[in-house]
């Protein structure tokens, strides 16, 4: 890379964090956001519930068909197209006799689950388990 475009590279790294006073701040600000993030530190199926405990120490339970219903996938939720039409979703299921077989972690923002009746195309966000836990226990989460 010459001069010039190192030059380029700089400024534009410059102009991008101009709202940070410096490299060890940045290193800070970055720091305090990801302590702040709740993740999964320890999960575990106890009979037909999945049992997570977070970063923070809380723990949550979640009965499997409860998990299965609120499935973030499209099959479960449906999909728009281009127009706004709706395909699928819309209707509330349950799922009474489904079990998670499994799951997986997917990079470092999500769940997978594997369920009895074959569903595993729901990513589960940590955002989204967390709230779903509250929503669960009757109380809303922040």
């Amino acid at each position: 890379m010459g001069f010039l475009a190192r030059r380029d590279a700089a400024l534009h790294l410059q102009s991008s964090f101009s709202g940070l006073i410096c490299c060890s701040s940045a290193v800070e600000q970055v720091s305090s956001f990801l302590s702040k993030v709740k993740t999964p530190q320890d999960i575990q199926l106890i009979g037909r519930e999945v049992a997570i405990v977070w970063s923070d120490g809380t723990e949550t339970y979640y009965p499997a068909g409860a998990l299965r219903a609120a499935s973030p996938s499209a099959e479960t939720r449906g999909e728009q197209d281009i127009f706004g039409n709706q395909y699928g979703g819309g209707e509330t299921r349950k799922f009474p006799d489904v079990e998670v077989l499994g799951w997986e972690r997917i990079g470092n923002y999500a769940l997978r689950f594997d369920f009895s009746d074959g569903h595993r195309t729901g990513l589960y966000s940590y955002d989204y388990l967390i709230q779903l836990a509250g929503k669960l226990s009757g109380r809303q989460t922040p």
